[in-house]
């Protein structure tokens, strides 16, 4: 069997892409294969309670302005200077065959500027493209990161929607390959116990939105449809995260006098757990590329309540494995959450739906989907290594 050396670049905030790049980094250091994690700040990576991975980072939490809440992506000079260099000594050091980053920005140009070093053997470019990396791209930005795109080995995305979407901002000559997200179905906080199991819905539903609280997200709408929810049930509003529009949120909670019905939880590893608690889960983005949280809340049993955009209709089938909305008309959403949170038949019944389709998104094919691009890239430069006359990479 062909182990590789892997290195994954990823943004150090506790979003998606993040959650990602660091499962798909632990499960690889389980089947084997040498890998290193790479960061502007620490991860405090651990995996199914070990420390399997190699973490290089450039900067403590004490140099950047933020949370990890915040997708910082605007990084300054000398944090790209010191991300390079690290990700450059690892590579000179360890001989990575696979530099898979995570998120365009800044990742595909750092990369760019990698494959132009001299002086050492440039490891195989994967690219995985996300969310607002494709979507808010525009103008001169847009040309330069299509430019840097470009000098990726294989590009991939989370959705057909999403693929099409960069094909398309980005003149690719062909879309990225899809390749879904995942998650860990086994392993999973709940331990296999579903919600759906109980005999009928709580007479207080409680409803879960989750999110970093960016205008991307649309939580004011979330305000708005709550309030709606409220004038015919007695339900209560869990928030989970932390971001720019928190604040304004919670403002306009309690100008409507609904402050007694919401619960803040902040930021937190254990969603899952929340998700578990919770019996409606609830989407209000204006985009999303995949919309991991709901898979999440599809595999442990929990009805999905979205906004019909992006990857999401990929994901949830309306009326069968959840419900979606149009963006413009948050009363549907209203009238869609009274509907199944009063009738527990049809709760139950997406609730099984969903855990059904979730299963289709599990983290063995996710992360085995991936290792079979890495050893077709890898396995013919290996060959080449035994035979250099017929070496197909070029050194730098």
């Amino acid at each position: 069997m062909l182990l590789l050396k892997l290195g994954y670049m990823c943004h150090s905030s506790w979003g998606g892409s993040t959650r990602i790049a660091v499962n798909l980094a632990g499960e690889m250091a389980l089947r084997g294969h040498e890998v290193h994690l790479f960061t502007l700040s620490p991860l405090k990576m651990r995996y199914r309670g070990e420390d399997l991975v190699k973490e290089h980072f450039a900067f403590p939490w004490s140099h950047i302005d933020c949370s990890p809440a915040t997708l910082y992506t605007e990084w300054r000079r000398e944090f790209i200077r010191a991300y390079r260099a690290k990700v450059i000594h690892a590579i000179k050091r360890h001989g990575l065959d696979i530099l898979h980053y995570h998120y365009a920005v800044p990742f595909a140009e750092i990369t760019k500027k990698i494959k132009a070093f001299s002086g050492f053997q440039a490891p195989w470019i994967i690219g995985t493209l996300h969310g607002t990396d494709v979507s808010n791209a525009a103008g001169d930005d847009r040309s330069k990161l299509a430019r840097s795109l470009k000098s990726a080995d294989i590009l991939t995305t989370v959705s057909c929607y999403h693929a099409s979407l960069a094909e398309r901002n980005f003149r690719l000559e062909e879309p990225p390959t899809v390749l879904p997200n995942f998650t860990d179905f086994h392993t999973h906080p709940v331990g296999g116990r579903l919600k759906w199991s109980r005999k009928r819905l709580p007479s207080k539903p409680r409803i879960i939105h989750i999110s970093n609280f960016r205008p991307v997200k649309n939580p004011m709408q979330l305000v708005e449809i709550f309030a709606g929810i409220r004038r015919y049930i007695d339900a209560d509003l869990w928030l989970v995260g932390d971001g720019p529009l928190k604040d304004e949120v919670n403002r306009r909670l309690r100008a409507k006098k609904l402050g007694p019905h919401v619960r803040h939880f902040g930021l937190t590893h254990d969603v899952g757990s929340l998700i578990a608690e919770s019996d409606l889960l609830l989407v209000t983005s204006k985009i999303e590329s995949f919309c991991l949280v709901a898979l999440e809340a599809m595999v442990i049993g929990v009805p999905v309540l979205a906004t019909d955009v992006g990857g999401l209709p990929e994901l949830v089938d309306h009326g069968k494995t959840g419900l979606l909305y149009p963006i413009d008309s948050p009363q549907t959403a209203v009238n869609q959450a009274i509907e199944v949170l009063s009738n527990p038949a049809q709760w139950k019944r997406i609730a099984r739906a969903a855990l059904d389709k979730a299963r289709k998104y599990n983290i063995r094919d996710g992360v085995s989907n991936y290792e079979k691009i890495y050893r077709e890239l890898s396995l013919p430069y290996r060959m080449a290594q035994e035979s250099p006359s017929n070496d197909q990479r070029l050194a730098f």
